[in-house]
């Protein structure tokens, strides 16, 4: 829950959210979602890059969109307040899931495309219907969603929580690193494609190239003209008031 994270926070532990990156997870059953969540799974995304019976990833070429067991499954997660994450997903795959969803969705961790165009990061339509569900994206540090021929930076990520923040309100955007440490034998495993993520090592951005420099973001922030109160939204309110929508207090 939302006060356990707070809990947390103010006893200086972390707090950890189960989140799974793909629904293989359940195969094909609706009560998979139950025991799961019964367990503590509070955040699924519908795809991870490839089709499963969900619907298509993000590096599909045929996008086909998603899929009525994919429908179904959003409804299921609804009922037991799981937050749906649209990371990974198909550029329709995504839209239509925000047309199917009654409550928030978010993405918890994608750039923009209108400033890289890359399958993995996601178009100003997607970006304004999860801020309209009442949800909220965010920004990634991985280098080769940030830039295809530089040296990553962290001004490069604050581009895009500036966009995303002219685009549809600095209280939909929040931060989702997603750093990793990853191998050749990974990069298989993941089937990453070769025309948009390159094979590891990585080098993550200067200014933010691990967990340990996240407190660069703040000075960043406010050096753009954000408000400590934006700041401190983006650093990590943003997406508790929306987990809190979706879970209840």
């Amino acid at each position: 829950s939302v006060a356990d994270i707070r809990a947390a926070k103010a006893a200086g532990e972390t707090a950890i959210v189960f989140h799974f990156q793909g629904a293989d997870p359940i195969e094909d059953e609706l009560d998979f979602l139950n025991v799961f969540h019964d367990v503590g799974l509070r955040v699924m995304q519908l795809t991870y890059n490839s089709r499963n019976r969900l619907g298509d990833g993000c590096f599909e070429p045929s996008d086909a969109g998603l899929s009525k067991f994919g429908r179904k499954v959003i409804r299921r997660m609804e009922d037991l307040a799981m937050a749906v994450d649209l990371s990974h997903a198909g550029a329709r795959t995504a839209l239509e899931a925000t047309e199917a969803a009654t409550r928030p969705v978010v993405i918890t961790h994608a750039n923009a495309r209108a400033l890289l165009d890359t399958p993995r990061n996601v178009s100003d339509d997607l970006i304004r219907a999860v801020a309209a569900s009442g949800g909220a994206i965010g920004v990634c540090a991985a280098p080769f969603f940030l830039t295809r021929d530089r040296e990553a930076t962290l001004d490069m990520l604050i581009d895009h929580v500036v966009y995303m923040a002219d685009l549809v309100g600095i209280e939909h955007v929040g931060l989702g690193f997603d750093f990793a440490e990853e191998d050749e034998d990974d990069y298989v495993y993941f089937g990453y494609d070769e025309r948009y993520i390159p094979m590891p090592p990585w080098q993550f951005p200067v200014g933010i190239a691990s967990h340990a420099e996240a407190g660069n973001v703040r000075a960043a922030l406010k050096a753009r003209g954000f408000t400590d109160d934006e700041v401190t939204g983006v650093l990590g309110e943003n997406f508790l008031t929306v987990f809190e929508s979706i879970w209840g207090a």
